[in-house]
């Protein structure tokens, strides 16, 4: 039985082996597949040729091919709701993000099961926020579905770029929501490994386990992962290396060398930028205002002219406000040394 349980996420760059890690957490036969990346469905067929089946396989790609977002959704919350507790030991899907992206399309469609309708703001901008925050909440409530109906839940995501005040920080992030975040019992960001195909661990949220202190009679809770996991070279997946310290908690000891991150990997588990990003950012934030500025400039240049043309053809200044959706006394202003 496997020792692991909850919703487990698994993010990183391309290629390093994220569905792997995913497929390998429990036996094939036991695992629900959803799959809605292009590489899952060659390592499907592999896996068969070896004579192998999974317990379940659900290409989403082909299963939703054409459609449109809420088509998307109720694909999908089909697939949540055929599913029977305890018919699967794992549930991967992998990857989560287009999904969940499609639960704003149901709030959107289908308003009244979130709230009554003199419940949402009559405002548009106010209830397009409220309607976002119904699709996380939503989107937890499926993943806690999921959750009741499998021991383990992996949900796999690729990375996005990060973006502060409109600029990039030259720094990427998990492609998901911040449902995911507050619900995973685990998230883990993997790296290239240039010793060994078993790809590096960066731990982003960790899991601890509660050992009994003879001495005091009390238990305790220690944190079982390290913040870097460097799987040894006889460990052929890195849920070897994650069995490793559960059977001996990081938390107990102080960390090896190999288990610190350096500088670029702290700025991943703690959310921070390195000062290469911090400057690029920076950089990219003047190069956005510069941009915005040429905005306004076009714009008031564009605004001026047009507004000499209607003025030169007879109309008058709240003929023109109207138009060019200014106030009067903007327009009177703008056109001031031109008459």
């Amino acid at each position: 039985m496997n020792r692991f349980t909850g919703v487990w996420l698994i993010t990183g760059e391309h290629g390093v082996g994220k569905t792997s890690l995913g497929l390998e957490a429990v036996s094939p036969r036991k695992t629900l597949f959803v799959d809605d990346d292009l590489k899952g469905k060659a390592t499907v067929a592999q896996v068969r040729r070896d004579g192998i089946e999974f317990g379940k396989y659900v290409s989403f790609i082909n299963e939703t091919s054409k459609m449109k977002a809420l088509e998307t959704h109720m694909c999908g919350l089909e697939i949540i709701k055929s599913i029977k507790e305890d018919q699967y030991d794992s549930i991967i899907w992998d990857t989560w993000t287009r999904f969940a992206s499609t639960c704003h399309a149901y709030v959107t469609s289908y308003p009244e099961r979130f709230r009554d309708n003199d419940k949402w703001a009559a405002m548009g901008k106010i209830r397009a926020g409220e309607e976002y925050k119904e699709a996380r909440l939503y989107e937890a409530e499926l993943i806690a579905e999921l959750q009741r109906k499998a021991k383990l839940v992996i949900l796999v995501s690729h990375l996005k770029n990060q973006y502060l005040n409109n600029a990039p920080t030259g720094k990427q992030i998990p492609a998901i929501s911040k449902a995911v975040d507050r619900v995973c019992n685990v998230r883990l960001w993997l790296r290239y490994n240039a010793k060994s195909n078993v790809p590096i661990g960066l731990v982003l949220k960790n899991m601890d386990r509660k050992i009994y202190d003879e001495e005091r009679d009390v238990l305790r809770t220690v944190q079982i992962l390290p913040t870097k996991i460097t799987p040894l070279p006889e460990e052929k997946s890195l849920w070897d290396s994650i069995n490793r310290y559960y059977d001996n908690p990081a938390g107990l000891r102080a960390s090896t060398p190999d288990e610190i991150p350096d500088d670029f990997e702290s700025s991943i588990v703690q959310g921070t930028l390195t000062e290469d990003q911090r400057l690029s950012w920076l950089y990219a934030i003047k190069n956005e205002r510069d941009r915005e500025e040429e905005e306004v400039l076009f714009t008031m240049e564009s605004n001026r002219e047009r507004a000499l043309e209607m003025r030169e053809d007879g109309n008058s200044f709240l003929e023109i406000a109207k138009t060019l959706e200014m106030n009067v006394k903007d327009v009177v202003a703008m056109l001031k040394d031109e008459t």
